[in-house]
Protein backbone atom coordinates (compact mmCIF):
# COMPACT_ATOMS: atom_id res chain seq x y z
CA UNK A 1 0.00 0.00 0.00
CA UNK A 2 1.16 3.35 -1.27
CA UNK A 3 1.01 5.72 2.18
CA UNK A 4 1.74 8.75 0.51
CA UNK A 5 -1.11 8.28 -1.88
CA UNK A 6 -3.63 6.42 -0.36
CA UNK A 7 -3.53 6.80 4.06
CA UNK A 8 -5.66 3.87 5.77
CA UNK A 9 -7.47 6.55 8.06
CA UNK A 10 -7.32 10.03 6.45
CA UNK A 11 -9.53 11.34 8.69
CA UNK A 12 -10.42 12.08 12.11
CA UNK A 13 -13.66 10.67 11.92
CA UNK A 14 -12.48 7.46 10.16
CA UNK A 15 -10.12 7.06 13.47
CA UNK A 16 -13.12 7.80 15.61
CA UNK A 17 -15.28 4.78 13.66
CA UNK A 18 -12.43 2.82 13.85
CA UNK A 19 -11.96 3.28 17.50
CA UNK A 20 -15.66 2.67 18.13
CA UNK A 21 -15.25 -1.03 15.97
CA UNK A 22 -11.94 -1.76 18.17
CA UNK A 23 -14.17 -1.33 21.21
CA UNK A 24 -16.90 -3.04 19.80
CA UNK A 25 -14.28 -6.11 19.15
CA UNK A 26 -13.51 -5.70 23.06
CA UNK A 27 -17.17 -5.98 24.17
CA UNK A 28 -17.68 -9.35 22.18
CA UNK A 29 -14.78 -11.22 22.92
CA UNK A 30 -13.68 -12.16 26.44
CA UNK A 31 -10.60 -14.78 25.23
CA UNK A 32 -7.53 -13.35 24.30
CA UNK A 33 -7.40 -15.31 20.80
CA UNK A 34 -10.23 -14.06 19.61
CA UNK A 35 -9.73 -10.66 20.55
CA UNK A 36 -6.48 -10.87 18.80
CA UNK A 37 -7.87 -11.88 15.44
CA UNK A 38 -11.08 -9.97 15.26
CA UNK A 39 -8.59 -6.63 15.94
CA UNK A 40 -6.06 -7.28 13.20
CA UNK A 41 -8.79 -7.40 10.76
CA UNK A 42 -10.55 -4.31 11.93
CA UNK A 43 -7.42 -2.53 12.16
CA UNK A 44 -6.22 -3.21 8.89
CA UNK A 45 -8.36 -0.54 7.32
CA UNK A 46 -6.95 2.53 9.28
CA UNK A 47 -3.32 0.95 9.94
CA UNK A 48 -0.64 -0.11 7.54
CA UNK A 49 0.79 -3.28 8.77
CA UNK A 50 1.83 -6.85 7.42
CA UNK A 51 2.73 -7.97 10.67
CA UNK A 52 0.80 -7.27 13.95
CA UNK A 53 2.04 -9.19 17.29
CA UNK A 54 1.08 -9.25 20.57
CA UNK A 55 4.12 -8.67 23.71
CA UNK A 56 3.28 -9.18 26.85
CA UNK A 57 5.60 -9.56 29.60
CA UNK A 58 6.46 -12.60 31.64
CA UNK A 59 6.95 -11.86 35.24
CA UNK A 60 8.37 -15.40 36.93
CA UNK A 61 11.18 -15.29 33.86
CA UNK A 62 11.47 -11.22 33.69
CA UNK A 63 10.89 -11.57 29.42
CA UNK A 64 8.78 -10.83 26.80
CA UNK A 65 6.65 -13.58 25.33
CA UNK A 66 5.42 -13.42 21.32
CA UNK A 67 2.00 -13.96 20.06
CA UNK A 68 1.30 -13.64 16.36
CA UNK A 69 -1.83 -11.65 15.92
CA UNK A 70 -1.33 -11.30 11.83
CA UNK A 71 1.29 -12.47 9.73
CA UNK A 72 1.32 -13.29 5.65
CA UNK A 73 3.55 -16.50 6.57
CA UNK A 74 1.72 -19.46 8.03
CA UNK A 75 3.43 -21.25 10.50
CA UNK A 76 4.93 -21.54 14.43
CA UNK A 77 6.34 -18.60 16.17
CA UNK A 78 9.76 -17.26 14.90
CA UNK A 79 12.71 -18.30 16.93
CA UNK A 80 12.98 -15.01 18.84
CA UNK A 81 9.33 -15.17 20.28
CA UNK A 82 10.53 -15.13 24.06
CA UNK A 83 13.80 -13.02 24.87
CA UNK A 84 15.22 -11.06 27.85
CA UNK A 85 13.48 -7.65 28.41
CA UNK A 86 16.23 -5.82 27.75
CA UNK A 87 16.75 -7.83 24.33
CA UNK A 88 13.35 -7.14 22.82
CA UNK A 89 11.57 -4.14 21.01
CA UNK A 90 8.85 -4.96 23.23
CA UNK A 91 10.68 -5.27 26.57
CA UNK A 92 11.87 -1.21 25.62
CA UNK A 93 8.31 -0.32 25.38
CA UNK A 94 7.11 -2.11 28.42
CA UNK A 95 10.26 -0.28 30.40
CA UNK A 96 10.29 3.16 29.04
CA UNK A 97 6.39 3.24 28.66
CA UNK A 98 7.37 4.96 25.23
CA UNK A 99 6.17 4.34 21.93
CA UNK A 100 9.25 2.74 19.66
CA UNK A 101 9.74 3.81 16.03
CA UNK A 102 12.21 1.65 13.83
CA UNK A 103 11.66 3.65 10.41
CA UNK A 104 14.57 1.39 8.74
CA UNK A 105 15.04 -1.72 9.99
CA UNK A 106 18.64 -2.85 8.41
CA UNK A 107 19.62 0.19 10.34
CA UNK A 108 18.72 -0.87 13.88
CA UNK A 109 21.38 -1.70 16.15
CA UNK A 110 19.95 -2.01 19.45
CA UNK A 111 18.18 -5.14 19.48
CA UNK A 112 20.58 -7.75 17.29
CA UNK A 113 18.90 -10.79 17.81
CA UNK A 114 15.29 -9.50 16.77
CA UNK A 115 16.27 -7.62 13.86
CA UNK A 116 17.22 -10.63 11.70
CA UNK A 117 13.53 -11.90 12.38
CA UNK A 118 12.49 -9.06 11.04
CA UNK A 119 14.01 -8.68 8.12
CA UNK A 120 13.81 -12.67 7.36
CA UNK A 121 10.00 -12.04 7.43
CA UNK A 122 10.68 -8.85 5.22
CA UNK A 123 9.74 -6.14 7.87
CA UNK A 124 11.42 -3.08 6.86
CA UNK A 125 9.64 -0.98 9.60
CA UNK A 126 8.71 -1.71 12.69
CA UNK A 127 6.68 0.37 15.93
CA UNK A 128 5.36 -1.05 18.84
CA UNK A 129 3.00 0.94 21.88
CA UNK A 130 2.41 0.13 25.60
CA UNK A 131 -0.46 -1.99 26.82
CA UNK A 132 -0.67 -0.59 30.15
CA UNK A 133 -3.95 -0.40 32.46
CA UNK A 134 -4.03 1.65 36.03
CA UNK A 135 -3.37 -1.72 37.79
CA UNK A 136 0.00 -3.31 35.71
CA UNK A 137 1.94 -3.25 32.58
CA UNK A 138 1.13 -5.56 30.40
CA UNK A 139 3.71 -5.42 27.31
CA UNK A 140 3.25 -3.85 23.77
CA UNK A 141 1.78 -4.06 20.81
CA UNK A 142 4.16 -3.82 17.76
CA UNK A 143 3.12 -3.38 13.91
CA UNK A 144 5.54 -4.48 10.94
CA UNK A 145 5.17 -3.10 7.69
CA UNK A 146 6.95 -4.19 4.29
CA UNK A 147 7.70 -0.59 3.49
CA UNK A 148 10.46 1.99 5.09
CA UNK A 149 9.58 4.41 7.24
CA UNK A 150 6.16 3.34 7.66
CA UNK A 151 4.77 5.35 11.01
CA UNK A 152 4.11 8.88 11.32
CA UNK A 153 3.65 10.43 14.34
CA UNK A 154 -0.20 10.34 13.61
CA UNK A 155 -0.01 6.92 13.87
CA UNK A 156 1.63 6.29 16.90
CA UNK A 157 -1.18 8.70 18.48
CA UNK A 158 -3.93 6.53 17.36
CA UNK A 159 -1.85 3.14 18.06
CA UNK A 160 -1.78 4.50 21.62
CA UNK A 161 -5.46 5.30 21.77
CA UNK A 162 -6.19 1.64 20.61
CA UNK A 163 -3.51 0.27 23.01
CA UNK A 164 -4.96 1.69 25.53
CA UNK A 165 -8.48 0.19 25.16
CA UNK A 166 -7.07 -3.68 23.88
CA UNK A 167 -4.58 -3.32 27.40
CA UNK A 168 -7.80 -3.06 29.49
CA UNK A 169 -9.18 -6.18 27.09
CA UNK A 170 -6.17 -8.13 27.12
CA UNK A 171 -5.90 -7.70 30.88
CA UNK A 172 -9.41 -8.90 31.60
CA UNK A 173 -8.91 -11.92 29.37
CA UNK A 174 -5.44 -12.75 31.37
CA UNK A 175 -7.56 -12.33 34.90
CA UNK A 176 -10.64 -15.19 33.25
CA UNK A 177 -7.87 -17.24 32.34
CA UNK A 178 -5.97 -17.54 35.66
CA UNK A 179 -10.14 -17.75 37.30
CA UNK A 180 -10.59 -20.58 34.90
CA UNK A 181 -7.51 -21.69 35.61
CA UNK A 182 -7.70 -21.67 39.34
CA UNK A 183 -11.68 -23.19 38.90
CA UNK A 184 -10.10 -26.09 37.02
CA UNK A 185 -7.39 -26.89 39.60
CA UNK A 186 -10.24 -26.84 42.36
CA UNK A 187 -12.03 -29.00 39.90
CA UNK A 188 -9.10 -31.26 39.85
CA UNK A 189 -8.42 -31.57 43.44
CA UNK A 190 -12.57 -32.05 44.18
CA UNK A 191 -12.59 -34.86 41.61
CA UNK A 192 -9.55 -36.11 43.44
CA UNK A 193 -10.88 -36.07 47.27
CA UNK A 194 -14.06 -37.42 45.84
CA UNK A 195 -12.82 -40.46 44.34
CA UNK A 196 -10.65 -41.34 47.85
CA UNK A 197 -14.20 -40.61 49.56
CA UNK A 198 -15.54 -42.95 47.48
CA UNK A 199 -13.05 -45.46 47.72
CA UNK A 200 -13.17 -44.94 51.57
CA UNK A 201 -16.80 -45.48 51.51
CA UNK A 202 -16.40 -48.82 49.12
CA UNK A 203 -14.13 -50.10 52.28
CA UNK A 204 -16.19 -49.26 55.23
CA UNK A 205 -19.76 -50.66 53.01
CA UNK A 206 -18.89 -53.94 51.70
CA UNK A 207 -17.21 -56.83 53.02
CA UNK A 208 -16.50 -58.71 49.63
CA UNK A 209 -12.65 -57.65 48.22
CA UNK A 210 -13.70 -57.96 44.89
CA UNK A 211 -16.70 -56.03 45.36
CA UNK A 212 -14.72 -53.29 47.12
CA UNK A 213 -12.26 -53.44 44.14
CA UNK A 214 -14.99 -53.29 41.46
CA UNK A 215 -16.35 -50.38 43.31
CA UNK A 216 -13.27 -48.27 43.41
CA UNK A 217 -11.86 -48.86 39.79
CA UNK A 218 -15.44 -48.01 38.64
CA UNK A 219 -14.56 -44.82 40.62
CA UNK A 220 -11.12 -44.19 39.61
CA UNK A 221 -11.81 -44.90 35.89
CA UNK A 222 -13.87 -41.37 36.00
CA UNK A 223 -10.50 -39.86 37.55
CA UNK A 224 -7.55 -41.69 35.49
CA UNK A 225 -8.74 -43.77 32.35
CA UNK A 226 -7.49 -46.65 31.51
CA UNK A 227 -8.21 -50.32 29.98
CA UNK A 228 -7.40 -52.90 32.32
CA UNK A 229 -7.18 -53.05 36.38
CA UNK A 230 -6.04 -55.49 38.13
CA UNK A 231 -5.27 -56.79 42.13
CA UNK A 232 -1.96 -58.73 42.64
CA UNK A 233 -1.83 -60.96 45.81
CA UNK A 234 1.70 -61.53 46.37
CA UNK A 235 2.45 -64.92 48.50
CA UNK A 236 6.45 -64.25 49.82
CA UNK A 237 7.28 -67.99 50.40
CA UNK A 238 6.89 -68.99 47.32
CA UNK A 239 7.50 -65.91 45.27
CA UNK A 240 4.69 -65.83 42.84
CA UNK A 241 2.10 -63.49 42.55
CA UNK A 242 -1.98 -63.94 42.28
CA UNK A 243 -4.67 -62.28 40.16
CA UNK A 244 -7.19 -61.83 43.16
CA UNK A 245 -9.51 -59.34 41.17
CA UNK A 246 -9.77 -58.06 37.92
CA UNK A 247 -11.57 -55.38 35.98
CA UNK A 248 -11.63 -54.59 32.28
CA UNK A 249 -13.11 -52.00 30.15
CA UNK A 250 -15.57 -52.62 27.18
CA UNK A 251 -12.53 -51.95 25.33
CA UNK A 252 -10.59 -55.14 26.18
CA UNK A 253 -10.42 -58.39 24.77
CA UNK A 254 -10.59 -60.76 27.71
CA UNK A 255 -7.08 -62.41 27.67
CA UNK A 256 -6.42 -61.96 30.83
CA UNK A 257 -8.40 -64.00 33.68
CA UNK A 258 -8.22 -64.37 37.78
CA UNK A 259 -5.87 -66.77 39.27
CA UNK A 260 -2.18 -67.53 39.29
CA UNK A 261 -0.26 -65.19 36.92
CA UNK A 262 3.22 -66.53 38.42
CA UNK A 263 6.52 -65.54 39.90
CA UNK A 264 6.94 -62.12 40.38
CA UNK A 265 9.36 -60.84 38.34
CA UNK A 266 7.63 -62.38 35.36
CA UNK A 267 4.82 -59.30 35.93
CA UNK A 268 5.25 -55.56 35.14
CA UNK A 269 4.27 -55.99 39.09
CA UNK A 270 7.76 -57.23 40.06
CA UNK A 271 9.62 -53.83 40.25
CA UNK A 272 7.06 -52.49 42.64
CA UNK A 273 6.64 -55.35 44.73
CA UNK A 274 10.78 -55.56 44.88
CA UNK A 275 10.91 -52.07 45.67
CA UNK A 276 7.53 -51.36 47.91
CA UNK A 277 7.56 -48.01 44.98
CA UNK A 278 5.36 -47.49 42.45
CA UNK A 279 6.45 -48.16 38.77
CA UNK A 280 5.60 -47.33 35.41
CA UNK A 281 5.92 -49.35 32.45
CA UNK A 282 5.74 -49.34 28.59
CA UNK A 283 5.51 -51.86 25.95
CA UNK A 284 9.05 -52.19 25.51
CA UNK A 285 8.94 -53.51 29.42
CA UNK A 286 6.59 -56.11 28.44
CA UNK A 287 8.32 -57.20 25.55
CA UNK A 288 11.29 -57.80 27.87
CA UNK A 289 9.46 -59.62 29.85
CA UNK A 290 9.28 -62.38 27.96
CA UNK A 291 6.38 -64.23 30.02
CA UNK A 292 2.82 -65.47 29.26
CA UNK A 293 1.70 -62.16 31.30
CA UNK A 294 3.80 -59.98 28.84
CA UNK A 295 2.50 -61.25 26.22
CA UNK A 296 -1.01 -61.43 26.69
CA UNK A 297 -0.92 -57.75 27.66
CA UNK A 298 0.87 -56.94 24.49
CA UNK A 299 -2.16 -58.52 22.91
CA UNK A 300 -4.21 -56.66 24.70
CA UNK A 301 -2.59 -53.79 22.74
CA UNK A 302 -1.66 -52.35 26.52
CA UNK A 303 1.09 -49.19 25.66
CA UNK A 304 1.86 -48.40 29.31
CA UNK A 305 0.89 -49.10 32.79
CA UNK A 306 0.97 -48.29 36.56
CA UNK A 307 1.82 -50.56 39.01
CA UNK A 308 1.67 -49.57 42.94
CA UNK A 309 2.56 -51.51 45.90
CA UNK A 310 0.08 -52.60 48.65
CA UNK A 311 1.52 -51.87 51.95
CA UNK A 312 -0.38 -52.09 55.36
CA UNK A 313 1.91 -51.86 58.92
CA UNK A 314 5.08 -52.57 56.71
CA UNK A 315 3.47 -55.44 55.35
CA UNK A 316 4.07 -56.04 51.45
CA UNK A 317 0.48 -57.40 50.89
CA UNK A 318 0.37 -56.95 46.65
CA UNK A 319 -0.17 -54.66 44.20
CA UNK A 320 -2.73 -52.21 42.42
CA UNK A 321 -2.13 -52.38 38.45
CA UNK A 322 -4.12 -50.32 36.10
CA UNK A 323 -2.99 -50.38 32.29
CA UNK A 324 -3.62 -48.03 28.96
CA UNK A 325 -3.99 -48.55 24.91
CA UNK A 326 -2.13 -44.78 25.10
CA UNK A 327 1.28 -45.22 25.24
CA UNK A 328 2.95 -42.55 28.44
CA UNK A 329 -0.68 -42.37 29.80
CA UNK A 330 -0.08 -41.76 33.24
CA UNK A 331 1.26 -39.14 35.04
CA UNK A 332 3.54 -38.55 38.53
CA UNK A 333 0.31 -36.42 39.54
CA UNK A 334 -1.69 -40.13 39.00
CA UNK A 335 0.95 -41.94 40.10
CA UNK A 336 0.31 -40.54 43.66
CA UNK A 337 -3.44 -40.24 43.78
CA UNK A 338 -2.67 -44.10 42.79
CA UNK A 339 -0.84 -44.59 45.54
CA UNK A 340 -3.30 -43.17 47.81
CA UNK A 341 -5.75 -45.34 46.99
CA UNK A 342 -3.67 -48.18 46.66
CA UNK A 343 -3.19 -47.72 51.11
CA UNK A 344 -6.78 -47.56 51.45
CA UNK A 345 -7.03 -50.76 49.20
CA UNK A 346 -4.26 -52.57 51.11
CA UNK A 347 -6.54 -52.06 54.49
CA UNK A 348 -9.24 -54.45 52.30
CA UNK A 349 -6.92 -56.60 51.54
CA UNK A 350 -5.02 -57.05 54.81
CA UNK A 351 -8.71 -57.38 56.28
CA UNK A 352 -9.69 -59.87 53.81
CA UNK A 353 -6.28 -61.74 54.19
CA UNK A 354 -6.79 -61.77 58.21
CA UNK A 355 -10.42 -63.26 57.57
CA UNK A 356 -9.11 -65.85 55.00
CA UNK A 357 -6.70 -66.85 58.21
CA UNK A 358 -8.99 -67.09 60.53
CA UNK A 359 -11.35 -69.53 58.20
CA UNK A 360 -8.37 -71.61 57.47
CA UNK A 361 -7.79 -72.31 61.26
CA UNK A 362 -11.23 -73.23 61.20
CA UNK A 363 -12.30 -71.97 65.08
CA UNK A 364 -15.48 -71.54 65.76
CA UNK A 365 -15.98 -68.23 67.17
CA UNK A 366 -18.38 -66.92 70.19
CA UNK A 367 -20.92 -64.18 68.73
CA UNK A 368 -18.91 -61.75 70.16
CA UNK A 369 -15.69 -62.75 68.28
CA UNK A 370 -17.77 -62.50 64.80
CA UNK A 371 -19.32 -59.24 65.55
CA UNK A 372 -15.57 -58.20 66.40
CA UNK A 373 -14.47 -60.00 63.06
CA UNK A 374 -17.32 -57.87 61.14
CA UNK A 375 -16.17 -54.66 63.10
CA UNK A 376 -12.72 -55.44 61.62
CA UNK A 377 -13.35 -55.74 58.17
CA UNK A 378 -15.35 -51.82 58.84
CA UNK A 379 -11.53 -50.48 58.95
CA UNK A 380 -11.22 -46.93 59.95
CA UNK A 381 -14.23 -46.30 61.82
CA UNK A 382 -16.87 -46.97 64.74
CA UNK A 383 -18.67 -49.89 64.73
CA UNK A 384 -21.70 -50.94 66.54
CA UNK A 385 -23.53 -54.69 67.28
CA UNK A 386 -27.17 -54.98 68.36
CA UNK A 387 -28.84 -58.26 69.63
CA UNK A 388 -32.54 -58.31 68.86
CA UNK A 389 -33.07 -59.85 72.21
CA UNK A 390 -31.46 -57.72 74.53
CA UNK A 391 -30.56 -53.90 74.06
CA UNK A 392 -27.34 -52.30 71.99
CA UNK A 393 -24.71 -54.84 73.69
CA UNK A 394 -21.49 -53.62 71.96
CA UNK A 395 -19.63 -50.29 70.87
CA UNK A 396 -16.53 -49.72 69.70
CA UNK A 397 -14.37 -47.61 71.45
CA UNK A 398 -14.37 -45.02 68.27
CA UNK A 399 -18.39 -45.07 68.77
CA UNK A 400 -18.02 -43.38 72.27
CA UNK A 401 -15.67 -40.85 70.56
CA UNK A 402 -17.20 -39.72 67.50
CA UNK A 403 -20.37 -39.32 70.09
CA UNK A 404 -18.51 -37.38 72.10
CA UNK A 405 -19.49 -40.06 75.38
CA UNK A 406 -17.74 -41.26 78.38
CA UNK A 407 -16.73 -45.15 77.94
CA UNK A 408 -16.46 -44.94 81.59
CA UNK A 409 -20.10 -44.69 82.39
CA UNK A 410 -21.22 -47.94 80.22
CA UNK A 411 -22.85 -48.39 76.97
CA UNK A 412 -24.66 -45.42 76.14
CA UNK A 413 -29.03 -46.26 75.65
CA UNK A 414 -31.59 -45.44 72.59
CA UNK A 415 -32.56 -42.42 74.63
CA UNK A 416 -29.12 -41.29 74.76
CA UNK A 417 -28.63 -41.53 71.12
CA UNK A 418 -31.80 -39.66 70.50
CA UNK A 419 -30.77 -36.79 72.45
CA UNK A 420 -27.57 -36.43 70.22
CA UNK A 421 -29.19 -36.81 67.09
CA UNK A 422 -29.83 -33.53 65.59
CA UNK A 423 -33.93 -33.06 65.79
CA UNK A 424 -34.20 -32.13 61.98
CA UNK A 425 -32.52 -36.12 61.10
CA UNK A 426 -34.04 -38.20 63.95
CA UNK A 427 -37.07 -39.65 61.85
CA UNK A 428 -34.64 -40.10 59.31
CA UNK A 429 -32.97 -42.08 61.51
CA UNK A 430 -35.54 -44.23 62.35
CA UNK A 431 -36.71 -44.94 59.01
CA UNK A 432 -33.45 -46.46 58.59
CA UNK A 433 -33.34 -48.72 61.66
CA UNK A 434 -36.97 -49.67 61.59
CA UNK A 435 -36.06 -50.95 58.02
CA UNK A 436 -33.13 -52.71 59.10
CA UNK A 437 -35.49 -54.23 61.72
CA UNK A 438 -38.51 -55.09 60.69
CA UNK A 439 -37.66 -55.46 57.02
CA UNK A 440 -34.11 -56.55 56.93
CA UNK A 441 -32.37 -54.09 54.75
CA UNK A 442 -29.57 -52.18 55.04
CA UNK A 443 -28.94 -48.48 55.19
CA UNK A 444 -26.22 -46.25 54.61
CA UNK A 445 -27.27 -42.54 55.86
CA UNK A 446 -25.53 -39.65 57.00
CA UNK A 447 -26.94 -37.30 59.61
CA UNK A 448 -25.79 -34.63 62.30
CA UNK A 449 -25.39 -34.54 65.78
CA UNK A 450 -24.97 -32.55 68.37
CA UNK A 451 -22.55 -33.96 70.68
CA UNK A 452 -22.78 -32.93 75.06
CA UNK A 453 -20.10 -30.65 74.71
CA UNK A 454 -22.69 -28.65 72.04
CA UNK A 455 -20.11 -29.28 68.64
CA UNK A 456 -22.07 -30.31 65.96
CA UNK A 457 -20.77 -33.10 63.81
CA UNK A 458 -21.54 -34.77 60.61
CA UNK A 459 -21.60 -38.69 60.46
CA UNK A 460 -21.75 -41.47 57.79
CA UNK A 461 -23.23 -44.63 59.20
CA UNK A 462 -23.70 -47.73 57.56
CA UNK A 463 -26.13 -50.74 59.22
CA UNK A 464 -26.82 -54.65 57.84
CA UNK A 465 -28.14 -57.28 59.44
CA UNK A 466 -26.55 -60.45 60.52
CA UNK A 467 -28.28 -63.67 58.61
CA UNK A 468 -27.18 -67.54 60.06
CA UNK A 469 -28.95 -70.29 57.74
CA UNK A 470 -31.42 -67.47 56.52
CA UNK A 471 -32.31 -66.31 60.19
CA UNK A 472 -31.89 -62.75 60.68
CA UNK A 473 -29.89 -63.15 64.38
CA UNK A 474 -28.32 -59.52 64.83
CA UNK A 475 -27.16 -56.13 63.38
CA UNK A 476 -24.37 -54.69 62.92
CA UNK A 477 -22.98 -51.46 61.64
CA UNK A 478 -19.99 -48.61 61.57
CA UNK A 479 -20.32 -44.87 61.88
CA UNK A 480 -17.81 -42.81 60.65
CA UNK A 481 -16.67 -38.75 61.34
CA UNK A 482 -17.12 -37.24 57.84
CA UNK A 483 -16.95 -33.56 59.56
CA UNK A 484 -14.17 -32.49 57.45
CA UNK A 485 -15.29 -33.76 53.98
CA UNK A 486 -18.13 -32.40 54.47
CA UNK A 487 -16.52 -28.69 55.81
CA UNK A 488 -14.45 -29.54 52.31
CA UNK A 489 -17.37 -29.94 49.96
CA UNK A 490 -19.16 -27.02 51.10
CA UNK A 491 -15.96 -24.81 51.16
CA UNK A 492 -15.62 -26.03 47.22
CA UNK A 493 -19.02 -24.88 46.64
CA UNK A 494 -18.48 -21.32 47.95
CA UNK A 495 -15.40 -21.42 45.70
CA UNK A 496 -17.33 -21.95 43.13
CA UNK A 497 -19.94 -19.41 43.73
CA UNK A 498 -17.52 -17.02 44.79
CA UNK A 499 -15.19 -17.62 41.33
CA UNK A 500 -18.29 -17.46 38.86
CA UNK A 501 -19.95 -14.19 40.84
CA UNK A 502 -16.45 -12.31 40.26
CA UNK A 503 -16.11 -13.80 36.20
CA UNK A 504 -19.55 -12.12 36.29
CA UNK A 505 -19.06 -9.22 37.48
CA UNK A 506 -17.81 -6.24 35.54
CA UNK A 507 -17.25 -2.59 37.72
CA UNK A 508 -17.13 -0.07 34.17
CA UNK A 509 -19.30 1.96 31.87
CA UNK A 510 -20.27 -1.35 29.98
CA UNK A 511 -23.17 -1.72 32.81
CA UNK A 512 -24.78 1.45 31.37
CA UNK A 513 -25.37 1.16 27.46
CA UNK A 514 -27.07 4.03 25.71
CA UNK A 515 -26.56 6.75 23.28
CA UNK A 516 -28.98 9.33 24.13
CA UNK A 517 -27.84 12.84 25.25
CA UNK A 518 -29.59 12.87 28.75
CA UNK A 519 -27.51 9.52 29.66
CA UNK A 520 -24.25 11.28 27.65
CA UNK A 521 -25.19 13.90 30.32
CA UNK A 522 -25.40 11.76 33.36
CA UNK A 523 -22.23 9.92 32.83
CA UNK A 524 -20.72 13.01 32.06
CA UNK A 525 -21.23 14.06 35.66
CA UNK A 526 -20.43 10.89 37.11
CA UNK A 527 -16.59 11.60 35.86
CA UNK A 528 -16.73 15.21 37.65
CA UNK A 529 -18.15 14.33 40.62
CA UNK A 530 -15.93 10.95 41.08
CA UNK A 531 -12.80 12.23 42.07
CA UNK A 532 -14.10 14.44 44.48
CA UNK A 533 -15.49 13.56 48.04
CA UNK A 534 -18.70 15.30 47.95
CA UNK A 535 -21.72 13.64 48.90
CA UNK A 536 -23.97 12.93 45.34
CA UNK A 537 -27.72 12.36 45.34
CA UNK A 538 -29.02 10.29 42.75
CA UNK A 539 -32.80 10.56 42.16
CA UNK A 540 -34.93 8.41 39.52
CA UNK A 541 -37.87 5.98 39.86
CA UNK A 542 -37.47 2.03 40.83
CA UNK A 543 -35.74 0.63 37.80
CA UNK A 544 -33.74 3.64 36.29
CA UNK A 545 -30.12 2.60 37.15
CA UNK A 546 -29.90 4.31 40.46
CA UNK A 547 -27.75 1.77 41.55
CA UNK A 548 -25.64 1.20 38.31
CA UNK A 549 -24.54 4.86 37.91
CA UNK A 550 -23.76 5.11 42.26
CA UNK A 551 -21.21 2.23 41.37
CA UNK A 552 -19.76 4.40 38.34
CA UNK A 553 -19.08 6.36 40.32
CA UNK A 554 -17.51 4.40 43.44
CA UNK A 555 -15.60 2.95 40.17
CA UNK A 556 -14.40 6.03 39.20
CA UNK A 557 -13.15 7.57 42.82
CA UNK A 558 -10.25 7.59 44.86
CA UNK A 559 -12.23 4.72 47.20
CA UNK A 560 -12.63 2.29 44.06
CA UNK A 561 -9.76 -0.14 45.50
CA UNK A 562 -12.50 0.09 48.84
CA UNK A 563 -15.63 -2.61 49.14
CA UNK A 564 -18.77 -0.88 47.75
CA UNK A 565 -21.76 -1.12 50.27
CA UNK A 566 -25.04 -1.10 48.87
CA UNK A 567 -27.97 -0.23 51.31
CA UNK A 568 -32.10 -0.32 50.90
CA UNK A 569 -32.78 2.79 52.78
CA UNK A 570 -36.50 1.71 52.42
CA UNK A 571 -35.55 -0.85 54.73
CA UNK A 572 -33.48 1.45 57.83
CA UNK A 573 -36.60 1.81 60.62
Amino acid sequence: MDRHSASPCDTLTEQYQALLEVSEAISVHRDLTGLCQDLAQRLHRVVNFEHMRLLLYDPERHAMRLHVLETPQAGDLPPCSELPVDESPGGWVWHTQQPLVIPRVEEETRFPKVTPCMLELGVKSFCAVPLTTAQRRLGALGLGSLQEAAYSDADLEFLQQVARQVAVAVDNALNSQSVQGYQQQLTHERDRLRLLLEVNNAVVSRLDLRDVFAATTASLRRVIPHVLASLYLYDPENEVVRRHALVESSSGKGLLKEGLVGPVDSTPAGPAIRTGKPALFDDGDLKRLQSDVGRLLLAEGVKSGCCVPLKSHNRLLGSLNIASLNPGAFSQDDVDLLSQVANQIAIAVENALAYQQITELKDKLTREEAYLTQAQRLTGVGSWAWDPSETHNYYSREVFNIFGLDPAKGNPTLADFLRIYHPEDRKLIEEAEKKLVSEGQGYDVKYRIIRPDGELRFVREVGTPVRENGVVTGFVGACMDVTEQERMTQELRREKLYLEDEIRTEYNFEEIIGESAALKRILKQVETVAPTDSTALIQGETGTGKELIARAIHNLSKRRERTFVKMNCAAIP
